[in-house]
């Protein structure tokens, strides 16, 4: 099976492909629908390529599912004829450019690359999530294979993703792709928070999985409203998701009197997600474990202020003391918390959007895409010269 060399004409047809996407809802899942759109704003024909069952429809956007038995109480793909699968989608679809989605466990994500390489296609592999454990198992496979060395693109979402994976391949070069966003629809330029509050309305938004630390964050909050109520502040949380943490939130939320102050939404669309922002005085976000940070970077988009742990992916776009308030830990993120809430000229301070904000949207990320795309294609059309000059 072969399929035409994109060396020699213009990257046109890009498959994205993800281990999750819709009808799931997620980062990675709303990212891959959202770049796809960006990419077709400038005339890319996308397709995405999933393993994640289901028949929900996108408009506007080309979603081919690819069949696959899954782990049983998951949409995780298991079967070995993944790649044949991939390596067949790929060449029927005539592809310039394969991106590939990569998360913590990405079966269909490794078995797409590993196609994509037997039919000499352009790879750019974008890893979303901090690796931990699955550092171990790339470092080994580079030892036996040398996968740093193929001519792909590698990038992560965030230099702290980056870093994560020049640890598992040293030497390797990671390009940074980061998420995109549309800052006017979640509301900016919008002008400072020029008000003086007794009722301070806090958001956060969030799977509740035991990663996202919504224990922790409750916790905070639980502190931080003491604080607050000695200085005359009330202080209401609002935790946007669901998952399944809620259950367990919800009896820490009645066993320390909490019903009245923290609310669980549920899942909410980003429309009513907006909505709820340009009513909220701050963001709160208590994950340490965040390769990015989406949630955050809209929720700046909307002018809002942010506590936040150093650790998280989302430092390296707040500035410390002007857009956001960067915690150590968890008591500091408490105290953060509270002095947001009671010092009205520091949060009004901190509100409203900058500069930083630009950088994200999507015209300009779309465009970076396409030029790591353009650079796969490079590193193609090098290695088929080398192959050409030694049988030369």
């Amino acid at each position: 099976m072969t399929v035409s060399s994109p060396a020699n004409r213009r990257l046109r047809r890009v498959a994205l492909v993800s281990d999750w996407f819709a009808p799931r809802v997620g980062g990675i899942e709303l990212h891959v629908a959202d770049l796809a759109r960006a990419l077709q704003t400038r005339g890319m024909e996308v397709v995405v390529l999933t393993t994640t069952p289901g028949d929900a429809s996108i408009p506007g956007i080309r979603v081919q599912r690819v069949s696959s038995p899954v782990w049983p109480g998951t949409d995780l793909a298991i079967s070995p004829r993944l790649i044949g699968k991939f390596r067949a989608a790929f060449a029927a679809g005539r592809f310039d450019v394969i991106h590939v989605h990569i998360s913590v466990i990405s079966p269909a994500g490794y078995a797409a690359v590993l196609a994509a390489r037997t039919l000499r296609l352009p790879v750019v592999a974008t890893f979303h999530s901090l690796l931990h454990g699955t550092a171990h198992v790339l470092r080994t496979i580079n030892l036996l294979w040398r996968w740093s060395q193929w001519p792909m693109v590698v990038s992560g979402v965030s230099g702290k993703v980056a870093q994560n994976l020049q640890r598992a391949a040293p030497g390797l070069a990671v390009e940074i792709l980061p998420n995109g966003v549309d800052p006017s629809f979640w509301g900016a330029p919008v002008p400072p928070r020029r008000q003086t509050a007794d009722k301070i309305v806090a958001v956060s938004a969030m799977r509740l999985f035991p990663k996202k630390r919504p224990r922790a964050l409750l916790r905070a909050f639980r502190i931080a409203r003491d604080y607050g109520r000695a200085a005359g502040k009330q202080m209401i949380l609002y935790v946007a998701g669901d998952g399944p943490e809620r259950p367990r939130l919800e009896r820490y939320r009645i066993r320390h009197g909490l019903t009245d102050d923290i609310i669980f939404p549920g899942t909410l669309s980003r429309r009513a997600l907006a909505s709820l922002y340009r009513e909220a005085h701050l963001f709160v976000m208590s994950s340490i474990r965040e390769s990015f940070g989406i949630a955050v970077l809209e929720a700046r988009c909307a002018g809002l202020p942010i506590v936040a742990l150093k650790a998280s992916g989302a430092a390296e776009f707040l500035r410390s003391g002007a857009t956001a308030l960067l915690a150590d830990n968890d008591d500091q993120l408490a105290f953060f918390w509270a002095r947001l809430a009671i010092d009205d000229e520091l949060r009004n301070r901190l509100s409203g959007t900058d500069e930083v904000v630009a950088r994200f949207a999507w015209p300009a990320v779309a465009e970076q895409h396409i030029r790591s795309y353009s650079r796969a294609a490079e590193l193609i059309r090098a290695t088929g010269s080398a192959l050409n000059s030694k049988t030369a």
